[in-house]
């Protein structure tokens, strides 16, 4: 009776294993109670043991996927069936054709970039890479970004009256690092203002230092 009570419960959890990440989270109330003390019944704390985990691991899993979600509306990709987002943004106007592809190493990462149009000319690009991955990083990306689009100082940027002045930003962003005191935490970043008019681009970086510029040749 015992070994079929085991067997029964294991095609149950493999079952479960096959779902969704939401319903393998059920694997952690899935317990099977076998009384006897012999090898049969320590067999069943082990599995017990390894079903809690599993379904310990699908929670983290589904928390890490909606963490990535999130994270993924701070970066201007495109949209995709089911309101999912495609890992790349494009961006197609006269004088200017911009293409970004975005992939994180793991479900939510440190790695983000943007654009704003600051007027009918300039344009202000950004890409930065927070030291580490997993929730650690995506939170301080977060901040970064929001920071980004809702800076006072890129609102009301003009040519005329602030020119190429970039490390206003930059020292935001590197005083507010430094203020969390977390130790290890830094961020290499890239941020450039184009004219898309004049072909002129200013660069500020922070160990993000490698720029590909391709020269082409009018007909």
């Amino acid at each position: 009776k015992p070994i079929k009570q085991l067997e029964n419960h294991l095609m149950d959890v493999g079952s479960l294993m096959t779902k969704s990440v939401r319903e393998r989270q059920r694997l952690e109330k899935k317990h099977i109670n076998i009384k006897s003390k012999d090898e049969i019944g320590h067999l069943g704390e082990v599995v017990n043991k390894m079903t809690f985990s599993a379904g310990q691991a699908a929670y983290e899993e589904y928390l890490q996927l909606d963490g990535k979600a999130v994270q993924e509306r701070f970066i201007p990709l495109e949209d995709g069936e089911g309101g999912r987002k495609l890992p790349i943004a494009k961006l197609s106007e006269e004088k200017l054709d911009l293409f970004a592809f975005y992939k994180g190493d793991s479900a939510v990462s440190g790695d983000y970039f943007d654009y704003k149009k600051l007027d009918d000319k300039w344009y202000v690009f950004i890409k930065c890479d927070i030291s580490g991955h997993g929730v650690p990083a995506a939170l301080l990306v977060s901040v970064i970004a929001t920071k980004f689009k809702d800076f006072y100082y890129f609102s009301k940027w003009n040519f005329n009256k602030n020119g190429i002045n970039l490390k206003t930003f930059v020292s935001t962003i590197n005083d507010f690092i430094f203020e969390l005191g977390t130790k290890g935490k830094f961020s290499t970043i890239n941020i450039s203002l184009y004219n898309k008019d004049t072909g002129e681009l200013y660069i500020c970086n922070a160990g993000d230092n490698k720029i590909h510029i391709m020269l082409t040749k009018s007909a």
